[in-house]
């Protein structure tokens, strides 16, 4: 299928920055640790508003399916009991038409129906919006209205916005030809790459943000492809930067950075190794962003709870100095750690660019009806441990409900399934009883968000490695008087006898990880299960025993 854009697509008006009047003081509020974000693509969630529906095809997946920003604000309940505080939503721009089929003519074959193919940075696409004849065609202001009331209902607002690349355009450029860079990146998967060397392209999108932060009053931004934008390599050891491509990061820390302090800004750094920990923390500080994803914990939680992999790889035992870092040991720069600060790291199971869902990756592996039932107790798994380990964490819309989705042959419109709002028990704004296993895991995800808010342990605790070997990992968190160990069991049999955790002081006390004061309230006031808050735990003779089940765990708190 050979598939172009749309030829008889109007030629815009080349883009030129204007002179704007000052505005006036920015409040908003900063995305924390307190938070969960809710990552919506916008066009798969619900449909709220029929009478922007122009062009919609619901039977096919590459075309656009009606979710606006209406059917967001139709489902406030659902993610207030879910327990969500922020919503990620996909770009709001006005984007081209589509791409043509030149085998059956259809101009529109594929839609950007995700938002990521700008044609016009300046207004709103109108399928996203309800007009009501308030403000002009496209105008921001009705991204404000829906910021307002997102407000009004506690929840925060992370804006995702493109600033390196224009949606396909046929020889038909949005901005001057002088404006590009056109240097064969795959990365860009042959749309326009801007050239973020040339000044006035980077003084242009520079106040487009700015335009748009001002005036929808969002918490924060996305910025996609964050690394391609701009930033830094390594040579061995040796960091190597392009400064042609760290002007737009230059003026950004200076201008918006200056200008909205305390706006959120999460970049997207699509490395996933845990040897590119030392690159994406290096481009983080560079370039001064809030946050980036932890896509490197993902990748690694993923391949040790699906793939049988050591927990080795997430932290190390400690017993020699000689030991190679797990993921989590390189959050602490006296183990070689590179992160300003790993708490403010994005951690995450699912979003709309990876290979596969997080219940399609474990599906992959454990294939059948037959085993649906054990993926369904992985995904509770890998969910327990996203939501006691460090970071601010992400959720993908319908992942609550273990929705599926994968990636084929460069096509992700599967990846982004409609949200299956016909599981859901509308009046209790859970998943139904007929759907055993999404209920269970669904009632799971909100039990873990709702004890993450509660409890000031995961939320600005630090971590401490209790114990690890290839199939058990123990870890405790602790702030104030708060106290939270969280004890995974990957091997797929119970633990044939309780596994004896040894918390006490050291002879030598810079090998002590913990203090005197959680030692000695751990030995005096039980912990209890969460699952089961009548199994309480002690630490007696320095030792707390724990049995866990073969591929689960056992989260204990006060």
């Amino acid at each position: 299928m050979n598939l172009s854009p749309d030829p008889s697509t109007p030629k815009n008006t080349v883009k030129t920055p204007v002179r704007r009047a000052a505005s006036p003081p920015y409040l908003c509020s900063m995305i924390t640790q307190d938070d969960i974000v809710y990552f919506v693509m916008t066009d798969r969630f619900v449909d709220g508003d029929t009478a922007n529906n122009a062009l919609i095809d619901k039977t096919l997946p590459k075309k656009r399916h009606g979710g606006d920003l209406a059917g967001i604000q139709s489902k406030f309940d659902y993610l207030e009991h879910l327990g969500v505080t922020a919503l990620w939503i996909t770009p709001v721009y006005l984007n081209i038409p589509g791409l043509k089929d030149q085998n059956t003519g259809d101009p529109v074959a594929i839609q950007p129906y995700h938002g990521y193919w700008p044609k016009d940075f300046e207004r709103m696409d109108d399928h996203l919006y309800s007009p009501d004849g308030r403000y002009p065609t496209g105008d921001k202001r009705y991204l404000k209205d829906f910021v307002d009331a997102c407000h009004a209902r506690g929840l925060k607002v992370i804006l995702d916005v493109v600033v390196n690349h224009t949606g396909y355009t046929d020889g038909q450029p949005i901005f001057d030809a002088s404006w590009y860079k056109n240097d064969g990146d795959s990365d860009f998967s042959g749309l326009p790459k801007l050239d973020l060397g040339n000044s006035s392209v980077v003084d242009y999108f520079v106040n487009n943000l700015i335009d748009w932060i001002a005036t929808s009053g969002i918490d924060g931004l996305r910025m996609d492809m964050a690394k391609s934008i701009g930033g830094y390599s390594h040579n061995g050891e040796t960091p190597v930067h392009n400064p042609e491509f760290n002007k737009f990061w230059y003026f950004y820390k200076s201008i918006i950075k200056g200008r909205f302090p305390n706006l959120f800004i999460v970049g997207e750094v699509l490395a996933t190794s845990s040897g590119d920990v030392d690159e994406n923390a290096t481009f983080q500080n560079q370039s001064d962003l809030n946050s980036i994803f932890d896509f490197p914990l993902r990748d690694a939680i993923k391949n040790v709870i699906v793939y049988d992999h050591s927990f080795r790889e997430i932290a190390r035992p400690r017993l020699s100095s000689q030991e190679p870092p797990g993921i989590l040991d390189l959050d602490d720069p006296s183990n070689g750690g590179y992160y300003t600060n790993s708490n403010r790291l994005v951690t995450l199971l699912d979003n709309h660019d990876l290979s596969r869902r997080i219940i399609s990756e474990i599906r992959t592996k454990f294939t059948g009806d037959d085993k649906k039932a054990f993926a369904f107790q992985l995904a509770k798994m890998l969910y327990a441990f996203l939501f006691t380990v460090r970071g601010i964490q992400q959720i993908y819309y319908g992942s609550e409900l273990g929705l599926e989705g994968w990636k084929t042959d460069n096509d992700d419109s599967d990846l982004r399934r409609d949200f299956p709002w016909a599981m859901i028990d509308g009046g209790n704004e859970v998943a139904a009883a007929s759907f055993p296993l999404e209920a269970d895991l669904n009632r799971t995800i909100r039990q873990l968000i709702h004890f993450r808010k509660s409890n000031d342990a995961l939320k600005y605790g630090v971590t401490i490695t209790l114990w690890v070997d290839d199939l058990v990992y123990a870890f405790l968190r602790y702030f104030r008087s708060e106290v939270v160990i969280a004890v995974f069991n990957n091997g797929y049999a119970d633990m044939p006898s309780p596994l004896l955790i040894p918390i006490g002081a050291a002879a030598d006390k810079d090998k002590q990880p913990l203090p005197d004061r959680i030692i000695q309230l751990l030995r005096q006031t039980p912990l209890h299960d969460i699952d089961n808050p009548s199994d309480t735990y002690l630490v007696t003779n320095g030792v707390l025993s724990v049995s866990v089940r073969g591929k689960s765990y056992k989260i204990l708190s006060y």
